[in-house]
């Protein structure tokens, strides 16, 4: 609503332009990175690297408050951990989910998500300071909590969607549910009214354990 242009993405740069930074230097191979722009574009307010001794990207980011919400993915084992619902990664690729303040120079939140295979989040959006996030899981032991759908329909090589919202202080799991058929569910957008969540993405769920369906146009 100020005008200003909010970032995220990945970078392998040692010289990526930081202002402000959390994290002033890259920690190992891709770290995620965070930037905010003023409305001119020709300032930068705060710009910051974010990540561990592994590779970390930023695929999603939302803004409330000022206050920046990314999610992406890690396999590091040292990504910046505060007040987590879950501290550590559990195997591989593991969710992150991380809150700004709004000076980009300190962690309100930062929390894995994740379980034993690939777990990828995509999608971020927030309402009344609680952040859904939508990706794609290949994790039988994702986190679950009053899903819609509460284990993983395809087998091991295959993806589901996840939708999952954490409570304002980033420590609390208030529902996390599997959504997919037999095939690959991939979540990509997640945007919030009235308390819904809505969300998009792609599927090739076609035979056995469809795609979920309800009132559908097709």
């Amino acid at each position: 609503s100020s005008g200003c242009a909010y970032v995220t993405g990945y970078t392998q740069s040692t010289n990526f332009p930081t202002v402000n930074a959390y994290q002033p230097g890259r920690a190992s191979g891709n770290d995620v990175f965070i930037s905010k722009l003023g409305s001119s574009g020709s300032e930068l307010i705060y710009s910051t690297y974010l990540g561990g001794g592994n590779s970390d990207y930023g695929y999603g980011i939302s803004v409330a408050d000022d206050c920046a919400y990314v999610t992406g993915r890690t396999n590091s084992f040292d990504f910046p951990v505060k007040n987590a619902y879950q501290s550590g990664l559990v195997n591989y690729d593991d969710v992150f989910i991380s809150k700004l303040s709004s000076t980009g120079s300190d962690l309100v939140y930062s929390t894995y998500l994740g379980g034993g295979e690939y777990d990828y989040g995509y999608g971020i959006s927030v309402a009344s300071d609680c952040a859904y996030v939508a990706g794609y899981t290949r994790s039988y032991n994702f986190p679950t909590k009053n899903p819609y759908q509460a284990s993983l329909e395809g087998s091991l090589s295959r993806y589901d969607v996840f939708i999952s919202k954490l409570g304002s202080t980033g420590s609390e799991l208030l529902y996390s549910t599997y959504l997919g058929g037999d095939q690959n569910d991939i979540g990509y957008g997640i945007s919030v009214m009235g308390g819904s969540a809505y969300v998009t993405g792609s599927t090739s769920s076609s035979d056995g354990n469809l795609f979920p369906t309800a009132n559908a146009y097709q």
